[in-house]
């Protein structure tokens, strides 16, 4: 994985009609008679949707690493040109409601329409991130393979041997996260149990310098700035 962290920038938008206006261009037909408590309701089921969504996505990525905006460009990193810059991607999702759920007054269509927009939020955001990190990767050269190193435990000592911990501004370190499938995972956990007591010393000698070197580097961040230092 490139760099010492993740910070994605997500947000949900959807398309809020005023007065039976659609992005200000089109038009399209109210069926009911309180336009007023259309938008309310269209207002609060959109901010609803986005908390969820919001909840979602921090199953993926810190809550503290996520930021939002309305509008933007392409991404930049003036300060670090070879960093990779994946851009801005789009997810999109739509459900429908008939006509007959709206006069028979169904109110279970709400949470329907709910969990079909995040079920397909969730995977669209999931599959970016993969393939993201996973072109982040092929493009540095950080890659582990599992296979050439004969063993779980042998790729995951050599996988911690390839990345970098981060600190906190309290000194807790994050350790590295592995994402994978009930199966792999069963087949990875199998494994590991099996290390010899050699490797996973040496797992944890190299957990623990990683831990220091990151704590490390938080302090030192943090001295540059006077607010968090003891110099004047």
């Amino acid at each position: 994985m490139q760099g010492k962290g993740w910070s994605e920038l997500s947000r949900l938008t959807v398309s809020q009609p005023k007065g039976g206006e659609l992005d200000g261009k089109e038009k399209r037909r109210s069926y009911f008679d309180e336009p007023e408590a259309s938008r309310e309701f269209h207002s609060s089921f959109y901010k609803f949707l986005d908390a969820l969504y919001k909840r979602s996505v921090g199953q993926y990525i810190p809550s503290q690493n996520l930021q939002s905006l309305k509008h933007g460009g392409e991404f930049s990193h003036p300060g670090a040109p070879q960093a990779f810059i994946s851009g801005m991607r789009e997810h999109r999702t739509e459900f429908s409601i008939k006509h007959q759920q709206i006069i028979d007054n169904d109110l279970s269509v709400i949470p329907k329409a709910i969990e079909s927009v995040l079920d397909q939020m969730r995977k669209s955001f999931a599959q970016t991130m993969y393939s993201t990190i996973s072109d982040s990767c092929e493009l540095s050269g950080n890659v582990v393979d599992a296979k050439a190193e004969g063993s779980a435990s042998a790729a995951f000592l050599k996988m911690l041997e390839t990345i970098e911990f981060t600190a906190d501004k309290d000194g807790n370190v994050s350790l590295p996260q592995i994402h994978m499938g009930p199966e792999a995972f069963e087949t990875f956990t199998a494994q590991m149990k099996e290390m010899p007591p050699d490797m996973e010393a040496r797992i944890e000698a190299i957990k623990a310098e990683k831990i220091k070197k990151a704590q490390e580097a938080e302090e030192s961040r943090k001295a540059r700035f006077l607010r968090y230092g003891d110099s004047e």
